[in-house]
């Protein structure tokens, strides 16, 4: 930017550094700086899709990733990313249907199956969910945990899902694909199973980690949202609740 302040994908970097560091109003201010003077973007509009997520102004992500997809309809990074904003916006059937034609054209991609199995989870759709998280391990070389997935479903169900995802987030090994989340997974684990007190243990790690980016739009922790410890959190965040 130094060399030319009119690139909007360096506005754009710099937003998304910005906003996974937590300064929210700068980073708005670089994403409009990127996707103002540069609407064929498909990249900034990504980028600025995930920020109005994030902080809540979902008809806006939307928006921005119907734009992205117009742009670069085959690329992996919008349709994912589409998913998974239409996740955190709570419309869980076109975040599914999103995940299973992204799926068609990048099979066996481990994050799309943990993503889906997100998705069934919301619904209580728990077989799909198991299944899901187990082609996902499957795909990461993971086969034991794969096998964990279908065993606990098998045996209890729902729960032996949640607890299974539990385990694996929050003791994955450094190759397994669930430590991309690792506390923020075990996090949103802890908070579906109904263990507050460790779902805000967690959070307080991934505050420290400054991994709770997407934290105020999580449906995994609509029942931590009364709790005044929450609202702290988002606080601390910079966003409000």
């Amino acid at each position: 930017m130094e060399l030319d302040k009119s690139l909007a994908e360096a506005h754009a970097a710099l937003g998304l550094a910005l906003y996974n560091d937590l300064q929210w109003a700068q980073a708005g201010q670089e994403l409009h700086e990127a996707v103002s003077p540069n609407p064929s973007s498909a990249r900034t509009h990504v980028i600025s899709g995930l920020y109005s997520t994030m902080i809540g102004r979902f008809a806006d992500g939307i928006r921005e990733m119907d734009e992205a997809e117009a742009l670069e309809p085959t690329s992996f990074t919008v349709a994912y990313t589409k998913g998974l904003v239409y996740f955190f916006a709570r419309q869980y059937d076109r975040a599914i249907q999103q995940y299973q034609e992204t799926l068609k054209i990048y099979p066996g991609n481990p994050a799309l199956y943990y993503s889906l199995g997100e998705a069934y989870v919301q619904k209580n759709m728990c077989a799909e969910a198991s299944e899901a998280y187990a082609r996902a391990e499957d795909s990461d070389g993971h086969a034991a945990n794969a096998g964990s997935f279908r065993k606990a479903f098998a045996a209890t169900g729902c729960r032996g899902v949640l607890q299974t995802l539990l385990k694996i987030q929050s003791s994955a090994s450094s190759d397994s694909y669930a430590t991309r989340n690792d506390v923020v997974g075990a996090a949103c684990a802890a908070s579906l199973l109904g263990d507050k007190e460790l779902a805000f243990r967690y959070l307080e790690q991934a505050y420290g980690n400054r991994r709770v980016v997407a934290v105020k739009v999580q449906p995994q922790f609509d029942n931590l949202r009364s709790d005044p410890r929450f609202a702290d959190l988002l606080r601390r965040i910079g966003l409000p609740q």
